[in-house]
């Protein structure tokens, strides 16, 4: 499409994610293909040194495979591209092996392509009676292939060789010819060139659209865990006493039901202490209330160093901590404590 459209970076930019790709599935017949194209592109563009690189790598992936249509493909377009060149020379040597090849299927209207090229290149060489025995040999093909595009090719060659020639009345024939088919084919064109275009405005919407949609989910997801760690923080913060980082009153009290009723349910032993700290308002009035909330953290922080994962350690108020030991005798967390 974007070829058609003469849109050539972004072809080219299409077709090497496609390669790519076909490399990924190890399809060679694919590949050759695509390196046909790009070399197609390459050469619409002037850079013929790519253009015969790719047809290269076109050629040889055919004749590995023994692809008879691909080896003609690519020996046509190497031929083109050399015929820009003015390398005559080696541009007629590729589409004579091109043409045997095409000969040998029998396509008709690919056969004629060629000779349509062969005719153009005598003609560049101002070898007049070479090119109009190709090109009328191409015309008399593409008219028994019902094939317009050559028509159109070769009647526009002949008109310009047949005035080079100074046959003028033949070469007006031939204008004349050329430009009949010319509104047809334009006609043609115009239509495939706007479905292009509708295509082209459909996909670049739905790119817009699957962006958009992309960026609204990244957004969404940044979002979510957002607010689930908001959520957790809160949580925590419900169940947690702000000084000192161990679980607060509240949570302490759901919690020894949780463990009364599951000692009750499986038969188990459980331990509840509580811990209060003696002469706690002394360290207050003597050295200040920040030097007692200080205690009071190092003093959870001992707690909890002492105790297993399994253990909880709660702040139940002041200066008094509680204490539960799942699945424990009182008097082995004494002896730990």
């Amino acid at each position: 499409m974007y070829f058609l459209l003469q849109d050539f970076p972004n072809a080219l930019r299409y077709y090497q994610e496609s390669l790519e790709l076909y490399q990924r599935l190890q399809d060679s017949m694919s590949q050759g293909r695509v390196f046909s194209n790009i070399g197609c592109i390459y050469g619409k563009i002037g850079e013929n040194k790519k253009a015969l690189e790719c047809f290269a790598k076109s050629l040889d992936i055919a004749r590995h495979l023994n692809d008879r249509i691909g080896e003609a493909i690519a020996l046509q377009n190497t031929g083109e591209v050399y015929g820009q060149m003015r390398d005559y020379k080696r541009a007629l040597e590729m589409l004579s092996q091109s043409l045997q090849i095409k000969e040998s299927l029998n396509d008709r209207a690919s056969i004629a392509e060629t000779l349509i090229i062969i005719g153009k290149l005598y003609a560049a060489q101002q070898q007049h009676e070479q090119a109009t025995t190709s090109l009328y040999r191409a015309l008399k093909l593409a008219e028994n292939a019902n094939c317009r595009t050559q028509l159109f090719a070769a009647h526009q060659a002949l008109a310009l060789v047949h005035k080079y020639k100074g046959d003028f009345k033949i070469a007006l024939e031939h204008y004349e010819n050329f430009h009949v088919i010319e509104r047809a084919l334009l006609n043609e064109e115009n239509h495939r060139r706007l479905r292009s275009l509708q295509v082209q405005y459909e996909l670049e919407k739905k790119q817009r659209e699957a962006e958009e949609y992309r960026r609204k989910t990244l957004e969404l997801t940044e979002i979510n865990a957002m607010l689930r760690k908001q959520t957790e923080q809160l949580l925590l913060q419900a169940i947690t006493d702000g000084l000192t980082g161990v679980y607060n009153r509240r949570y302490f009290d759901e919690s020894v039901q949780r463990e009364f009723e599951r000692t009750r349910r499986y038969g188990c032993v459980m331990t509840v202490a509580i811990a209060d700290v003696d002469f706690f308002k002394q360290i207050n009035d003597a050295y200040s209330h920040q030097v007692g909330d200080e205690v009071l953290k190092i003093i959870a922080h001992i707690l909890r160093q002492n105790s297993r994962s399994a253990d909880m350690v709660a702040r139940y108020g002041g200066e008094e901590f509680a204490l539960i030991f799942p699945e424990t005798l009182l008097q082995k967390r004494c002896d730990c404590l």
